[in-house]
C-alpha cells in the first residue's frame, strides 16, 4: 500500500513540473470526457481521475435531477481542468467549481458576476480561464481572508459559497483528526492531504471570485 502511495504522490509530483497539455482541435470547453480520456498524450494519474468522472457520469446522465446549472457541467469542467492543468491544480480547481454549485449560483451569477453569459440551452457558461481585464475585488484582500476557510468568499459577496466552504472544511478537519486518534496513518495521510486540498482551492475560489466579482460602492 505505501508503495502505491509513493507511486501515486512521485506521478503528482511530475505533473506539477509538466506544461500544460493543450486541444488543437477544439475549445477547450466544448471537448467532451471521452475524448480527453483517449487523447494520446494523457498520462496516467490523468486517465485515472478522468476515467473516474466518466464512471460518475453514467450514473449522472441519467438522473435528470443531477443536471447540472453550469456549461461545462460540472464533471467536465474538472475533466478539462486536469487536463489542461497539471493534475493536483486542475484537482484544486474542480473542487472550487463544485463548491460553487449550489442554490445561490445562478444569484450570485446574474448579480454579483462580471459580464454574465449564458449558453445556448440557458446554462450558466462558466470558463477555465479567467479574463483579468474584468472589473474585481481585491484579490489580495480576498486570498488573504482565506486563511479562515470560506472569508474570502463572504469578502466577495458569496455568502452561501462561504458558508459551504467554512463548514465542508470542518468537517473534512474533524475527519482528520480522528483518524490521527485511531492512529490510522494511511486514512490520516488520505484524509489530511485531501483536506489540506481543499482549503487550497478555497484560496484559489476567493481569489477567482474576486476576479469575476462587480465592483459596488456604498456611502
Amino acid at each position: 500500500m505505501n508503495l502505491v502511495l509513493l507511486f501515486f504522490s512521485l506521478s503528482i509530483s511530475y505533473n506539477a513540473f509538466a506544461q500544460n497539455n493543450t486541444i488543437p482541435y477544439a475549445k477547450y470547453y466544448e471537448v467532451p470526457v471521452d475524448t480527453l480520456i483517449y487523447y494520446e498524450d494523457l498520462s496516467l494519474d490523468k486517465k485515472i481521475i478522468i476515467g473516474t468522472i466518466q464512471k460518475w457520469q453514467f450514473h449522472s446522465y441519467s438522473n435528470e435531477h443531477l443536471n447540472c446549472q453550469f456549461y461545462p457541467s460540472c464533471s467536465n469542467y474538472f475533466a478539462l481542468s486536469v487536463f489542461q492543468n497539471n493534475t493536483y491544480w486542475g484537482i484544486v480547481k474542480g473542487i472550487d467549481r463544485i463548491v460553487r454549485c449550489n442554490n445561490s449560483a445562478k444569484y450570485y451569477f446574474n448579480s454579483k458576476t462580471s459580464n454574465p453569459t449564458y449558453f445556448e440551452d440557458g446554462r450558466m457558461i462558466d470558463k477555465l480561464i479567467l479574463d483579468n481585464n474584468k472589473p474585481s475585488k481585491s484579490s489580495i484582500v480576498a486570498t488573504s481572508l482565506s486563511v479562515i476557510p470560506g472569508l474570502g468568499r463572504v469578502y466577495c459577496g458569496r455568502y452561501t459559497d462561504g458558508l459551504i466552504s467554512f463548514f465542508s472544511f470542518g468537517l473534512l478537519s474533524y475527519i482528520t483528526y480522528k483518524q490521527h486518534e485511531k492512529e490510522n496513518d494511511i486514512l490520516l495521510f488520505l484524509s489530511g492531504s485531501f483536506t489540506f486540498t481543499f482549503w487550497l482551492s478555497d484560496f484559489y475560489g476567493a481569489y477567482r471570485t474576486a476576479k469575476n466579482s462587480i465592483v459596488t460602492f456604498t456611502l
